[in-house]
């Protein structure tokens, strides 16, 4: 599985890259355009400069009513930023443990390379999440249809099924219901089977010469 780094989420393309000779009055512009609270800042050679806050921004308009001011005054130049090459897995705390709606994006070269979006982070965590669920059911589907054909008897030939089906017919083909018969109908020779009461039973066996001749009468 492609693991996921800064460089697939990067947007090096941003109205929140700007200039150190950008005004204030452009800047909260921007701003208020922005999906984020944040500029990052590029000097002439490329590299970064530091960042601006939207606080900074409100706190000088409010304070200043000239349109010559820059963010140049407004940098906090002891940014954090992170690779192109760094995993998201690995970076995802700064997020985490600050307020950064953004960070700045540097190349091997320490040039700026882009900003990485906080929301966008979060949109790939939750299609990552998503992902694994998915994965996770069709893991979980697959297990139960491969735990269920364990000890399962293979399924048998069809002339092996013709056979025991047969074998089935022939059994129920023995099966008899008994009916309760009486004496008239109950008698030796009649084809199908019978029973007879236990008086009636008796009487029969007293007659035959098996070792039950004189075997006292129960009252049955």
């Amino acid at each position: 599985m492609h693991q996921l780094t800064v460089l697939d989420l990067v947007r090096q393309e941003s109205e929140n890259i700007v200039s150190p000779a950008l005004t204030i009055r452009e800047a909260a512009e921007r701003l208020i355009q922005s999906e984020c609270d944040l500029l990052v800042v590029k000097d002439t050679d490329g590299k970064l400069a530091g960042v601006v806050s939207e606080s900074s921004v409100v706190r000088s308009l409010l304070a200043n009513n000239t349109e010559s001011i820059t963010v140049h005054s407004l940098i906090v130049a002891h940014a954090e930023s992170v690779r192109l090459t760094s995993p998201v897995a690995e970076i995802s705390h700064l997020f985490r443990a600050s307020c950064n709606t953004a960070l700045a994006v540097v190349g091997t070269d320490d040039r700026l390379a882009g900003i990485l979006l906080r929301r966008d982070v979060m949109a790939a965590m939750l299609e990552a999440l998503a992902t694994d669920g998915k994965e996770s059911k069709t893991g979980s589907a697959e297990s139960f249809v491969s735990q269920s054909n364990v000890g399962a008897a293979p399924a048998a030939p069809a002339d092996q099924h013709t056979r025991q089906s047969a074998a089935s017919d022939n059994v129920e083909d023995s099966i008899h219901r008994v009916e309760p018969a009486d004496e008239s109908t109950s008698q030796p020779g009649k084809s199908g089977p019978y029973f007879l009461r236990g008086k009636d039973a008796r009487k029969r066996l007293n007659q035959a010469d098996d070792g039950f001749r004189g075997y006292p009468e129960q009252p049955w």
